[in-house]
């Protein structure tokens, strides 16, 4: 049975890393059917302080109005 998507995350931002690979590709488009504003990122993460800078890149895009 398929569900149609609820728009639940209507207005929600969700931020995917390693937007590439394993589930990254799925998870975009399902929370994207679901209303969410999807940010995708592919940017590694193995430095201890990457997450850090993707959220603050983000975050700077967002209040840019981009």
């Amino acid at each position: 049975m398929t569900q149609t998507p609820s728009g639940i995350l209507t207005n929600k931002r969700v931020l995917i890393t390693q937007c590439n690979d394993f589930m990254g590709p799925t998870l975009c488009e399902v929370l994207a059917q679901h209303g969410a504003t999807v940010v995708a990122s592919d940017i590694q993460l193995q430095d201890p302080h990457a997450a850090a800078r993707v959220v603050h890149d983000v975050l700077a895009h967002l209040s840019a109005g981009l």
